[in-house]
């Protein structure tokens, strides 16, 4: 074998193993994701440390199940997402639950993260489909494309089906929806309902800030009612 040829046989084999590595793992979103560090609370309680895949928007109909390897296990294993309570991936908590993506009426089930605290009676959710930093050519600069959707969900609801803020089952007439799904708060409600300020958007309301304040005030509010 010549010279030449080793040298070039080398060069294969160190290409290779780069690609196979970076192929291993990877993280462009929490749904999109392999071989990433994470910490897994099973509904069953136990607490486990592994190093998580996840390829549920590269399914976008039938995904039900993510996998994982451990220290000590190396061969995947499948675990249905109807078997998770929380995973902490990159110090943040996710959840996965039943959602509608963009105007669509189609469910899926993803991870969103919990954006309210543990304890809070009415949690608020974001699922982010896209977060990626790419080139752009336009300003011969980086730029973060950071897509995202928020949901509302109640701690006692147990359907683990979480409502877009600006989907069908918030807007229009969000006074009546929302109210309705808040009417254990009367007091709550009754802000909704009246369409008082802060606690109460249009569906034409175009400032997505406005709409997380909004939620965040109900959110407040229904923490505090007895």
């Amino acid at each position: 074998m010549t010279t030449i040829l080793k040298y070039t046989i080398t060069l294969l084999t160190i290409l290779i193993s780069t690609i196979s590595c970076n192929t291993l793992s990877y993280y462009r979103t929490v749904n999109d994701m392999s071989n990433i560090a994470s910490t897994l609370t099973m509904t069953s309680g136990t607490t486990i440390q592994v190093m998580l895949t996840v390829q549920l928007d590269r399914n976008w109909l039938q995904a039900t199940t993510i996998q994982y390897t451990t220290k000590l296990i190396k061969t995947p294993i499948t675990v249905p997402l109807d078997s998770i309570k929380e995973i902490i991936i990159k110090g943040e908590p996710y959840l996965p639950r039943n959602i509608t993506i963009g105007i669509g009426t189609t469910v899926r089930k993803r991870l969103v993260k919990r954006l309210t605290e543990p304890t809070s009676k009415l949690h608020l959710l974001e699922y982010k489909y896209r977060d990626e930093t790419l080139h752009d050519d336009a300003s011969n600069s980086m730029h973060n494309y950071n897509q995202v959707q928020y949901y509302y969900l109640l701690a006692t609801d147990n359907t683990g089906s979480a409502r877009n803020i600006e989907g069908k089952a918030t807007v229009p007439n969000f006074d009546e929806k929302v109210s309705n799904y808040l009417s254990d708060c009367p007091t709550v409600a009754s802000k909704i309902k009246a369409k008082e300020k802060g606690y109460f958007y249009a569906q034409i309301t175009m400032n997505s800030n406005k709409r997380l304040i909004t939620w965040y005030n109900i959110i407040d509010a229904y923490n505090t009612c007895d």
